[in-house]
């Protein structure tokens, strides 16, 4: 039997604006401690915020009937796209809790 995925966009989504979060705190803490880590901050803050109003209309979009933003096996075009891509590995061996693909028997 051949493995389904649901992929969520918007949980990947989640982790790029924690990765900005911890960008911009060592921008914070280079400038009140080491008077340095001024160059580019602004540049993060842009992207935070434009990442946080992504994620927001993706929570919102995905209460709609179909939710426009994961990719799952247990749709025709999803499983043909994600069934397209080459594999060295299995993409994964169980769920995990921490991950942003959950197997599907």
């Amino acid at each position: 039997m051949q493995k389904s995925y649901y992929i969520s966009f918007a949980e990947l989504q989640r982790v790029q604006l924690r990765k900005l979060q911890c960008r911009l705190v060592k921008h914070v803490v280079d400038m009140r401690c080491w008077d340095t880590g001024l160059a580019g901050w602004e540049v993060d803050l842009h992207a935070y915020t434009t990442a946080f109003e992504d994620y927001d209309y993706m929570l919102k979009s995905s209460q709609a009937l179909r939710d426009s933003f994961p990719m799952t096996g247990e749709w025709l075009v999803d499983d043909l796209v994600i069934h397209s891509m080459p594999v060295q590995k299995p993409i994964c061996t169980k769920p995990d809790k921490t991950s942003n693909v959950t197997c599907h028997a």
